[in-house]
């Protein structure tokens, strides 16, 4: 919702469209700064896959 409410202004005092807005913008929020690419993704993904290892959290290693 912040993120929201950010961009709506930036596309106010800008005129720039709302998708426009979001691109490169640096947005904080709650999880800590929030950026999107030009492809509207987002820049750095804050949410990794943790595993347990009985002691610690560990990255998770992915097959492909």
């Amino acid at each position: 919702m912040t993120i929201a409410i950010d961009a709506a202004e930036i596309s106010a005092n800008s005129g720039a469209d709302l998708a426009e807005a979001l691109v490169d913008t640096p947005f904080d929020t709650a999880i800590g700064p929030v950026r999107f690419t030009k492809s509207h993704e987002l820049e750095t993904n804050p949410f990794t896959l943790m595993r347990w290892t009985g002691e610690r959290f560990e990255p998770a290693v992915t097959v492909e």
